[in-house]
């Protein structure tokens, strides 16, 4: 059986001095195939221990 959602991407970025997550998911249902991006805002103490950990 073939995943649904897999990540393709996964890093941090800081935009106007704000940290998000980004990561970027495909969804594959059938013969469908949808790529989604989703921003997760956090704090600059998340951002560094995600960045620590190779995020």
């Amino acid at each position: 059986m073939q995943d649904i959602v897999s990540i393709k991407d996964c890093y941090i970025v800081r935009i106007s001095n704000k940290f998000f997550m980004v990561i970027e998911i495909i969804l594959e249902v059938e013969n469908a195939i949808k790529e989604e991006v989703v921003f997760i805002r956090l704090n600059s103490d998340e951002a560094r221990r995600f960045m620590d950990i190779g995020v």
